[in-house]
């Protein structure tokens, strides 16, 4: 059995000297991946910690010891995807930065009613609203932005949708 093998049997143990060591003699290599996988070296350095995070939280998945080096850099590369998914969810324009439409007819104060209501949700029901009708994002990228499950996902929309369907009937009951 490898150092690298015998390490992952005492961590997945709970051994934190083990999962220390382990990040001692591999720890480089997963800082490569990071930054690899980053714009600066701020973000490889938050990614890393994620990374490692993860790691040891799902030690146990992992089949086989002798692969620990792959597979850590697989779990490495996936936390760079997933914060860089988030920073561009939060460098989106926010709702209330979007451009008034050029006329005040209807559809604008119909606009601003559906805007005013999803700024009175709850803020996980309006996160997935923004996410999903305004930043264009799929369940699945919207699981990822917020770190839930896609059923979370389905859940909070189907709420929020429903929500906004009684806010705006409460508001103008003869209108929608």
């Amino acid at each position: 059995m490898s150092t690298t093998a015998a390490l992952v049997e005492r961590a997945r143990r709970d051994d934190r000297a083990a999962f220390e060591a382990l990040l001692a003699l591999h720890g480089r290599t997963l800082l490569a991946v990071a930054r690899a996988g980053t714009r600066n070296s701020v973000d490889a350095e938050e990614v890393f910690q994620e990374g490692t995070m993860r790691i040891w939280r799902s030690l146990a998945s992992l089949e086989s010891g002798d692969r620990f080096v792959a597979w850590s850099c697989s779990v490495v590369q996936h936390a760079a995807r997933d914060r860089a998914r988030r920073e561009k969810v939060r460098r989106a324009a926010p709702l209330t930065d979007r451009p008034a439409p050029p006329a005040s007819g209807p559809s604008e104060q119909r606009r601003r009613r559906i805007v005013d209501a999803v700024r009175s949700m709850p803020a996980p029901l309006a996160e997935v609203i923004e996410l999903f009708y305004f930043g264009g994002l799929s369940y699945a990228e919207i699981a990822n932005a917020i770190e839930m499950s896609v059923p979370t996902v389905n859940s909070r929309l189907t709420k929020a949708r429903a929500l906004l369907r009684r806010t705006l009937e409460q508001e103008d009951p003869n209108h929608d």
